[in-house]
């Protein structure tokens, strides 16, 4: 929806974790924040056991680079992302979960 072409400082993008999906994410370069508008998943850090409710009107923030995993319940979950620095949205996930930084 805005990109770092957009010039804002910050990208805002639409996110389908497909169904029964787990992705396990860290944003080593990146500040994350996603609002769940769809659906229902759940959240937890990789070194906690403790699994954290997404479901519609849930925000989480990851300010710290968190390792974390992400998963998609009986349907698509479905989130509004920012990140700082904006993503280009020619990003592809590394090995680690991460995106590489982007010279801007």
């Amino acid at each position: 929806m805005l990109l770092a072409s957009d010039g804002l400082g910050f990208s805002l993008t639409d996110t389908i974790i497909n169904k029964g999906a787990v992705l396990e994410l860290e944003y080593t370069h990146h500040l994350e924040a996603l609002y769940c508008i769809e659906d229902k998943g759940q959240i937890r850090a990789v070194e906690d056991q403790s699994w954290h409710s997404l479901e519609p009107f849930t925000l989480y923030a990851l300010d710290q680079h968190d390792r974390h995993l992400v998963r998609a319940l009986d349907s698509d979950l479905r989130l509004v992302c920012v990140f700082n620095p904006p993503l280009s949205g020619q990003e592809v996930h590394r090995k680690d979960g991460s995106y590489a930084l982007k010279e801007q």
